[in-house]
């Protein structure tokens, strides 16, 4: 009886700290993805399932994701409630640089007010998604960063800025149109320019996104082996020529 119980005692102890690390609003870094518009919305699939706002000319955001190393994170953090009203102002920089690409948000141009397209197109639905996903767990594990929603979504747009992807592949020598990337080189260039190591991921044979890492201080670091790898996977059937399209709208 006293075996049986001490194995109980034990198990509970193991599933408390399980359920504690599933739980826990810890992580180690800033995981920041992007998209290139014209792969991941080509023109065959504008006006059904895709759409491009005519102002978004370059590299946009899909994340800004708490993670650790190892791929694990945190999400759905809770704490704080999604509000629409807390980000206007920054509504004209969302729709061209934070796109929802599966709804026609900001169709009539980057200046549409944020009222009238919302009540229209409920523009905010993946900024919605993507904050309480991510965001509350990045106020929640960093707040002297991230002290609200606001917070979060122009500090996400600030590092978009930061990382001026677009700039940074033409100073390496590449343009929008090239059909002869080579991976190990794009990401050496890039390395070299930036001091830190990003990530390319791909779509059959296109650029579909360059992605970097930050620090709890929002100071640009080396993506990981494990980040790195997981996007080299989609990259390595064709990372002797990779295609980075040009946009066209």
């Amino acid at each position: 009886m006293t075996k049986i119980l001490s194995i109980l005692i034990i198990l509970g102890i193991v599933f408390s700290v399980s359920a504690e690390a599933a739980n826990s609003t810890s992580f180690e870094m800033f995981l920041f993805e992007t998209f290139w518009p014209q792969t991941i919305c080509p023109t065959s699939d504008r006006d059904s399932s895709c759409w491009l706002n005519p102002c978004t000319n370059s590299f946009t955001i899909h994340g800004n994701w708490p993670e650790n190393s190892d791929r694990s994170y945190p999400e759905n953090c809770g704490g704080t409630s999604w509000d629409e009203n807390l980000i206007m102002d920054l509504y004209n920089d969302l729709i061209v640089n934070w796109p929802d690409y599966n709804s026609s948000e900001g169709k009539d141009g980057c200046n549409s007010s944020f009222i009238d397209a919302k009540k229209t197109h409920h523009v905010d639905y993946l900024w919605e998604h993507e904050f309480n996903k991510h965001g509350t767990c990045a106020i929640a594990g960093d707040p002297d960063v991230f002290g609200d929603e606001h917070d979060y979504m122009s500090e996400t747009l600030y590092l978009l800025q930061v990382l001026n992807l677009e700039g940074m592949m033409n100073q390496a020598g590449y343009t929008a149109g090239d059909s002869d990337l080579v991976y190990d080189d794009v990401m050496d260039q890039l390395a070299n320019l930036y001091g830190s190591k990003v990530s390319l991921k791909c779509q059959s044979n296109e650029l579909f996104g360059i992605n970097a890492c930050f620090d709890l201080n929002l100071n640009m670091i080396d993506c990981s082996d494990d980040i790195i790898s997981s996007d080299y996977s989609t990259c390595k059937s064709h990372k002797d020529a990779i295609s980075w399209p040009a946009i066209v709208y």
